[in-house]
């Protein structure tokens, strides 16, 4: 298959909004985090905190990603 068969598919308007929102989705997250951490390092200046920080950010995902995702694939 050519580059030209794959490059169709963003010529629907429904599989372009959902593009286009999780890649904007994903840069806000991006954001977020970044904020967070400067937010916590510029209050603290403690490199344990930033550890905190960003263990108390992921943490929800690592405990609940294996449950959920076996509910979501029901």
């Amino acid at each position: 298959m050519s580059l030209k068969n794959y490059l169709e598919i963003f010529k629907d308007a429904n599989f372009l909004k959902i593009f286009l929102s999780s890649n904007l989705l994903n840069f806000a997250q991006s954001l977020v985090n970044i904020t967070i951490i400067w937010l916590v390092y510029n209050q603290t200046n403690n490199a344990i905190f930033i550890a905190i920080a960003v263990t108390a950010m992921e943490l929800p995902g690592i405990v609940f990603a294996p449950f959920l995702g076996t509910i979501i694939d029901l």
